[in-house]
């Protein structure tokens, strides 16, 4: 069995991130996953399923970030139809 398939027996496919030269990511999906990814980036025109997943992950942080300084809503608000909307997190 290959080394990749013994650690992650779960994944089939592998996207890998460059930060620059010297830095990277790989990250492991399953079929399910990964076939989402592509779902995604077919939808909201992006070039990679690279890039969802970088954006994904800078979103996230922000996230985080503002859940430890104690906040727990977003709120959202569509001029065109005057509509708003708070999402907790």
């Amino acid at each position: 069995m290959p080394v990749f398939e013994r650690w992650f027996p779960f994944a089939r496919y592998a996207i890998t991130l460059y930060c620059g030269r010297e830095k990277k990511v790989t990250f492991q999906f399953d079929a399910v996953d990964y076939e989402h990814l592509e779902q995604v980036r077919e939808k909201r025109g992006y070039d990679s399923v690279g890039e969802i997943v970088g954006r994904s992950l800078k979103l996230q942080d922000t996230l985080w970030s503002e859940e430890e300084k104690g906040f727990n809503e977003i709120l959202v608000h569509n001029p065109q139809k005057d509509k708003t909307r708070i999402l907790r997190f």
